[in-house]
């Protein structure tokens, strides 16, 4: 695209601290804000990365943090062989923004060539590059690299495989080295992943981006958004099909589910739609739901898999000073077995255990205890998603996660307050423990 002008906006990943948060100030402030002559509203323009938006999709309006059932996706065609997946209306409502523009397109309303003669590749073909991010096929991912360095570093390196030799030893032994990890590192469950920095709005199937441009450097984002000449046009067409437009990924298109204009596509797709938690209700599961499961599972994978590769192992041993050698086989575990050993108490210490791990709100011992004692309780009185469910409302703590708007409210009404840092965290982290947010 021709520049015209001196670029504004400079923030590239690559700058220090100091220079990227300069710059993107400058971003944060000025990019998209109008001239006071435009008649051009930018409703439809909305700041993903901050405030009430940063969890938009991702928690609903009970405050549990869902992900998109599967069976509720469906694929958007792309020339470029991607299997991109989003929301079923979502889907359909992409179809009729793009059949508007190819139609500009055919009238010859909307040229695909800029004023040096290159083709524009984005706003106009429209052609989707990403859609919905499975967060637990990374979950899974990352879970199998700790696996890995358990097995690298703690079997093979500190010579304990003679000590892991059934499924209980492998449980201990590879839920310490877990919890051992750097507090505040990548999070140990689908749920914690949800509400930590790794996810986005793409994690909800509610958005597509129709470029694979990189969202940290802002010139890109001037140069070919803010300042493209058909700008203008991808603002009413994305508004009149019921879209916002990500302030920070321009490129990016995310459902408005408070747009009347969605609405017209959820209940083609959704008749009994009455409100934002009845979507929620029918296209989402709460992402406590699958924790435990997706921890179970890959315990008993990660067991099977050392079972089955080092089938046994060569034991010695000294009796009245004779040598005794021993050969003990290591034996694969079945769930139903895994099921009759560990029940749900074992699994709810354990679960309360990694949640505080990934939290900031640094429970105290005392505090974990009660927590763990309640929730069999709960689970023994009632069942296992009551448990979870008070869990999860333990370890929520919304005000403790940075860049929210309880977060930001809070630490700014605590910086004339003479506190020393840790006191201001200790502060915020007391908040958290006892708010009521919502988000939406």
């Amino acid at each position: 695209m021709v520049q015209v002008m001196a670029d504004k906006f400079l923030a590239t990943n690559k700058m220090n601290s100091r220079e990227l948060f300069q710059n993107r100030t400058v971003y944060m402030q000025e990019a998209f804000v109008p001239s006071p002559a435009s008649v051009v509203s930018n409703d439809m323009i909305r700041d993903f990365w901050l405030g009430d938006s940063l969890y938009y999709g991702r928690l609903d309006l009970n405050q549990n943090f869902v992900s998109p059932k599967s069976q509720k996706l469906k694929t958007i065609p792309s020339t470029k062989n991607k299997t991109i997946y989003v929301l079923d209306f979502v889907a359909d409502a992409f179809a009729g923004l793009k059949r508007v523009a190819k139609n500009k397109i055919n009238d010859g309303c909307l040229p695909l060539e800029n004023m040096d003669g290159t083709p524009e590749a984005y706003i106009g073909p429209f052609e989707p590059e990403r859609g919905f991010a499975d967060l637990l096929q990374n979950y899974n991912a990352n879970l199998k690299s700790y696996y890995k360095v358990y097995k690298d570093s703690f079997l093979a390196e500190k010579g304990n495989f003679k000590n892991v030799l059934d499924f209980n030893d492998f449980i201990n032994t590879f839920f310490s080295f877990m919890l051992n990890l750097p507090k505040n590192g990548y999070p140990l469950l689908p749920s914690d992943l949800l509400a930590s920095q790794y996810s986005s709005v793409l994690n909800t199937g509610l958005a597509i981006d129709i470029s694979p441009l990189d969202a940290g450097n802002d010139t890109i984002k001037e140069d070919d958004f803010i300042n493209n000449p058909r700008m203008n046009f991808y603002r009413n067409v994305a508004s009149e099909y019921g879209f916002y437009i990500d302030k920070n990924v321009p490129w990016r298109l995310v459902a408005n589910l408070g747009s009347p204009l969605m609405k017209e596509y959820i209940l083609q797709r959704f008749p009994g739609y009455t409100d934002i938690q009845s979507l929620f209700d029918e296209y989402y599961i709460p992402s406590t739901s699958i924790d435990l499961e997706t921890l179970k599972n890959a315990m008993l994978v990660f067991y099977n898999r050392l079972a089955a590769q080092r089938r046994g192992e060569v034991i010695t041993s000294f009796v009245n000073g004779c040598r005794i050698t021993n050969v003990i086989m290591r034996p694969s575990i079945t769930r139903e077995q895994m099921e009759q050993e560990y029940g749900n108490d074992f699994w709810l210490e354990k679960y309360v255990m990694f949640r505080n791990n990934s939290s900031s709100l640094d429970y105290s011992k005392a505090s974990l205890a009660k927590i763990i004692k309640n929730s069999i309780e709960l689970e023994k009185a009632f069942d296992l998603m009551r448990a979870t469910e008070y869990i999860d409302y333990k370890f929520r703590g919304l005000t403790s996660a940075p860049r929210s708007v309880a977060y930001e409210n809070l630490a700014s009404s605590l910086e004339d307050s003479g506190l020393a840092s840790d006191e201001k965290k200790a502060a915020i982290q007391l908040a958290a423990k006892s708010e009521n947010f919502i988000a939406y």
